[in-house]
């Protein structure tokens, strides 16, 4: 069980107007590589790189796996590296029957549907692919992140000695708050970065953190490595980090959605339904199928609706919602990718989707104590950190919330931020529930008469 965070005494970025008046955005510096990748490797990626980059077409209808992998790289030209020993330990089988139809999509984005759609019963530990060399190597994700481990040194004085006006006099003091920063930091790093069950100290062997002096020396994956410097220069300067929108939206196929159309389905399969949606719009849809039929849904589930000049997107939610009555605790949702609306649960769609973000609200949970000549000090309040947080849980979807059993999003706060991981939708309505808790009541434009006795109506 993890401990809650105890909230910093000190928070980052208060006194960034004394520290830095020349405003400039403070950065993590790029960390120090211990192991580097050399430069014939890197030439050799890019190479491969470009080749996952063009655009292919597949029709897969119940293609046994390996034969969907190897059709992937001869169309691509590139070498694929498959360690099935490893992928049939956990339990996944090479002719597992993948069904997928696109025409004019990047090869990349093909093969992480290939490997997802064949990973939707093992999300623990999903079939993943990274350019190895001078091949595509494809395991599972836990041996991906494993073999591809670089060492990185990030330099983080600055963040263990940033401090209000208060900091400790005493040198002991200044140490055990320095020790508690580190703590605190080593702890968000392995909760938001990558999954927890990576890291070594929650039982992984993909990740691993530790402190030396005022230097954090990661072992991970670079795609984790990433993650770690970003937060980093997030803690440092507020404000990097994307908002209600994840990084690479919107995509262009979401203008497809606000198409005007019209259906009429009457105890339509909903498999036949979505496809004549799909045909509508012009769109293609990818349905996890076994997370559908997890909750009850088969591909034969008759739905009834008819609507008459709609938005498209109103109806594909309106149409989830008929073939999600019988399970109203996890509808049907679907998410936007580069080229493919995907359809599963709620449950599915809010947790692989969820990116982290911070909010500053500082101005929301800052206690200001002191008075006349006494210097005034400027602490977080406790107590308003846990009403902001228990209202932002209790505010949307609870059983999304890890601190309430879920596994979909999360939140904490740090350093006066708001550390959220959750689904675009989620940041979406939290950044909306912060701009109304910030706003200030209207002065009244009536003049005051104590003076004057209520009339009849008045009163």
């Amino acid at each position: 069980m993890i401990k809650p965070l105890s909230a910093f005494i000190c928070i980052c970025s208060v006194m960034l107007a004394i520290s830095n008046p020349t405003n400039a955005q403070p950065t993590v510096e790029e960390p120090f590589a211990i192991t580097p990748t050399s430069t014939t490797k890197s030439e050799a990626a890019h190479a491969i790189s470009l080749k996952l980059a063009k655009t292919i077409t597949v029709d897969f209808d119940r293609t046994p796996l390996v034969e969907a992998l190897q059709h992937i790289a001869k169309t691509c030209d590139v070498n694929m590296n498959i360690n099935w020993v490893s992928i049939a330990e956990n339990g996944f089988d090479e002719n597992l029957p993948i069904s997928f139809k696109t025409s004019s999509i990047m090869a990349s984005y093909t093969l992480d549907m290939v490997l997802k759609m064949a990973s939707t019963n093992n999300q623990q530990d999903p079939l993943a692919y990274d350019i190895d060399g001078t091949c595509v190597f494809v395991s599972t994700q836990r041996e991906i992140l494993r073999k591809g481990q670089t060492i990185r040194v990030y330099e983080i004085l600055d963040l263990l000695d940033r401090a209000l006006q208060t900091e400790p006099a005493d040198k002991e003091a200044r140490k055990n708050a320095r020790d508690q920063r580190l703590q605190e930091i080593l702890e968000l790093i392995r909760t938001q970065t990558g999954k927890q069950t990576y890291w070594v100290e929650f039982g992984g062997e993909a990740a691993y953190v530790q402190s030396y002096g005022t230097k954090l020396i990661v072992t991970a994956h670079s795609r984790i490595q990433k993650q770690v410097h970003k937060l980093l220069n997030e803690l440092k300067n507020p404000g990097l980090m994307t908002r209600s929108q994840p990084p690479q939206a919107p995509y262009p196929i979401a203008s497809k959605l606000e198409k005007i159309i019209s259906v009429d389905f009457q105890k339509t399969k909903i498999k036949t339904a979505l496809e004549e949606f799909a045909q509508k719009i012009d769109g293609r849809f990818n349905i996890l199928w076994p997370e559908l039929q997890s909750v009850g849904v088969e591909p034969n589930t008759p739905i009834s609706l008819s609507i008459d000049k709609a938005q498209a997107g109103e109806i594909l939610n309106l149409i989830l919602q008929k073939a999600s009555e019988n399970n109203p605790l996890d509808p049907l949702s679907f998410e936007v990718t580069p080229f493919a609306f995907e359809v599963a649960t709620k449950r599915y769609i809010r947790a692989s989707y969820a990116y982290l973000a911070s909010y500053d609200v500082r101005d929301l949970i800052l206690a200001h104590t002191g008075c006349g000549k006494e210097q005034a000090e400027i602490t977080i309040d406790p107590q308003a950190v846990k009403s902001l947080l228990t209202l932002i849980r209790n505010s949307f979807w609870q059983p999304q919330w890890v601190e309430y059993g879920g596994k979909q999003s999360s939140i904490r706060e740090l350093n006066g931020l708001l550390l959220l991981r959750a689904h675009a939708s989620v940041h979406q309505k939290v950044t909306k529930l912060l701009e109304a808790l910030r706003q200030r009541p209207q002065p009244s434009t009536k003049k005051a008469n104590v003076n004057k006795a209520p009339t009849a109506s008045e009163s």
